[in-house]
């Protein structure tokens, strides 16, 4: 799964990375469906 590397070690950060982990996954998801 890709990654995307936060540099702030804040609460908004690790929810951001939180939030671009799930979104990656729903966009491999729907190119595996395509």
């Amino acid at each position: 799964m890709a990654k995307i590397v936060v540099d702030t070690p804040t609460k908004e950060g690790l929810g951001f990375q939180d939030y671009a982990d799930a979104l990656v996954d729903k966009i491999e998801k729907l190119i595996y469906i395509l």
